[in-house]
């Protein structure tokens, strides 16, 4: 993935954001029920949604999605800006 595009404020940012999931001890990898939980959201459907509009990258692992942490970092710092 081509991160050139980030300023070094929102690099660390993101940093600061993986760095807090990381120390909550959230998983490298996560699933949507997980990414659900750290969201706050009611329903696990709200994240594949995110993932079919492209606001949250994913990749599948046979029938089920999984987040990277980092991803879900990036995320948590779009809401945020």
């Amino acid at each position: 993935m081509n991160e050139s595009w980030e300023s070094k404020a929102e690099k660390a940012k993101r940093d600061e954001v993986e760095s807090e999931l990381a120390h909550a001890g959230v998983a490298t990898v996560l699933d949507a029920v997980a990414v659900q939980q750290v969201l706050g959201l009611k329903c696990s459907r709200t994240v594949l949604r995110l993932i079919e509009r492209g606001e949250l990258v994913a990749f599948r692992v046979g029938p089920l999605w999984r987040i990277r942490r980092g991803e879900l970092s990036r995320y948590i710092c779009l809401l945020y800006t």
